[in-house]
């Protein structure tokens, strides 16, 4: 009973210590995971100095350690700061104005254009105002006059539309007399006429107008119900008033584009003056608001990245000197079979070339396509681009091409560059997206890989649940699960035959077969002399019955 006792003390007490020291290794375990992976893909350099130094493994660990920061971890150091300065520049030096000019004639060519745009706007901007001061002080008084403001901006709307309505029958001599000498109509005290709106009233057809009219009377009549109210302050029916006029609106747009879902799409590329604003300055605030954390914890950060980057060092050392002696303590320790730990050390291996080693090339080879292209066609931030090539590269169904792709149709539509720009497009897809089929059977050699589609779940699971390092961890767990099933289904295979074994010994032995059969040490006894056959219970009686006789004899 005291045996037992002392037992389960002594389990809880490992799994105590198991839950702290799990709290202790826990912050460390990016930095340790991959030291572990560059163990095993430099092991080769390692095994070659270790043969040049004579078997030293302390001094060879040492040389294969100073080789892996010079030739992976000061590259790549540089290359990421590189990359973060080219985006701190571009942000900085981005051309709004420009962008905008390009963006105009992009919504030209596609046809986004949106008549009247800028007097549409007014009047959104308006109408939103309105709801947006009416939700939050009921008590306003002042909003009859903003009401008739925008009842103005409603008729000269309708003025600017109505010489491309069709005429009536009545009014179509006069109307086509007048026609071809009716300029806009004069502006009011105040107001311009939208140079915009000008240049875009001929994309409307004669049908439109007339649609278009229709919603500007009742989005008029409801105007006008709003004001005739004369309410001193906002109510229930008020709000219910202008969300009509909203409505009003919408349908407006849907008339002037010709549809529902190019309302939308043009509501999408011709963005307000004070929603382009808008967007400015949200950005800006919150480039603010994260300049502001990252500086108030700059030292923290630093902090934690070198310590990181020590431990890295440190553990990839001691694991190249003294990873076999690790390895075989852990297994001496694990109450696994060594077969199975064998194997899932043999899996790690695998894994680590056949996903992370593979991976890590692709990306590399098609930034460095990448980034040759781009320099050959004079993008900027060429730095910044190829390592985002590298990082989506990794991600299965969006790859390489998700950064060549939108810098070549920017290199086309918004930088006035077609020539340069269908080179991109040529590029990206025979050379940079084409080298990921040379790059990985060459690495691979032929061995299994996890399924595309689990491969991307297990990316981006790896990647909310671990960070960006789960884009390595993330198929390497995957694989660790599957092994580990293989192993479970091996144990109760071999579960399964032990007892089907065991059952047909049970029934080999007191079977109805059994009775029948003569047991195997049985020995048959040969006949007597009136050809019976003596049963070994007779001899049995026999040697018996001699002994009694011999003990007789003796007394």
């Amino acid at each position: 009973m005291s045996r037992n006792i002392s037992f389960f003390v002594l389990i809880g007490i490992i799994v105590a210590v198991g839950v702290l020291f799990y709290q202790v290794v826990a912050g460390f375990f990016v930095p340790l995971f991959l030291a572990a992976l560059l163990t095993v893909l430099f092991r080769p350099l390692h095994g070659l100095c270790l043969r040049r130094v004579g078997g030293r493994r302390r001094l060879s660990a040492g040389i294969t350690t100073t080789a892996i920061m010079l030739l992976v971890l000061v590259p790549v150091g540089w290359v990421m700061i590189y990359a973060v300065i080219q985006a701190v520049t571009a942000v900085t030096h981005f051309d709004t104005d420009h962008f905008q000019e390009r963006i105009a004639n992009l919504r030209g060519w596609v046809g986004l254009e949106l008549p009247f745009a800028q007097d549409l706007s007014e009047i959104e901007s308006q109408i939103d105002r309105l709801i947006e001061a009416a939700e939050k002080n009921p008590a306003q008084s002042n909003h009859l006059s903003a009401l008739r403001s925008l009842r103005k901006k409603v008729d000269r709307l309708a003025e600017e539309i109505e010489p491309y309505a069709p005429p009536d029958e009545a009014d179509q001599d006069a109307a086509a007399a007048t026609d071809a000498s009716r300029g806009p109509p004069p502006a009011e005290a105040g107001e311009t006429v939208s140079a915009e709106g000008a240049a875009a009233a001929p994309h409307l057809t004669a049908q439109q107008a007339k649609e278009a009219l229709d919603s500007l009377a009742w989005l008029r009549r409801s105007l006008t119900r709003l004001i005739e109210q004369d309410l001193d302050a906002v109510d229930s029916d008020y709000i219910s008033g202008l969300r009509e006029v909203r409505f009003a609106y919408d349908r407006l747009l849907v008339d002037i584009t010709g549809g529902p879902v190019t309302a939308y799409l043009a509501r999408l590329a011709n963005p307000s003056e004070e929603e382009i604003q808008y967007v400015r300055r949200a950005g800006y605030e919150a480039t603010q608001d994260y300049l502001v954390s990252i500086s108030g914890t700059t030292t923290a950060l630093v902090g934690e990245f070198f310590l990181g980057l020590f431990i890295l060092v440190v553990a990839l050392y001691f694991f190249l000197a003294d990873g076999a002696g690790m390895v075989e303590a852990v297994m001496a320790l694990s109450p696994l079979d060594n077969t199975y730990e064998q194997q899932l050390l043999d899996e790690f291996d695998r894994a680590s070339r056949a996903v992370v080693l593979a991976t890590l090339a692709t990306a590399v080879t098609q930034a460095a396509l990448a980034g040759l292209g781009f320099f050959i066609a004079g993008v900027d931030a060429v730095v910044l681009l190829m390592v985002l090539t590298a990082v989506l590269s990794m991600i299965p169904f969006i790859g390489a091409a998700s950064v060549w792709l939108p810098v070549g149709l920017w290199l086309i539509f918004i930088d006035n560059r077609p020539g340069w720009g269908i080179f991109i497009l040529l590029y990206g897809n025979f050379i940079v997206s084409m080298s990921d089929n040379i790059v990985k059977p060459f690495i691979l050699h032929g061995q299994s890989n996890i399924h595309p589609l689990l491969a991307l779940i297990s990316i981006f699971g790896g990647v909310n649940v671990l960070g960006p390092i789960g884009i390595l961890i993330g198929p390497m767990i995957v694989i660790f699960f599957q092994t580990m099933l293989k192993i479970l289904h091996t144990e109760l295979s071999r579960l399964g035959d032990e007892e089907e074994h065991d059952r047909e010994r049970f029934f080999a032995r007191w079977g109805p077969a059994a009775k029948k059969a003569p047991q195997a040490n049985e020995v048959e006894s040969p006949p007597a002399e009136d050809g019976t056959k003596e049963s070994p219970k007779d001899e049995d009686s026999q040697e018996a019955n001699a002994h009694d006789d011999a003990a007789n004899g003796k007394t």
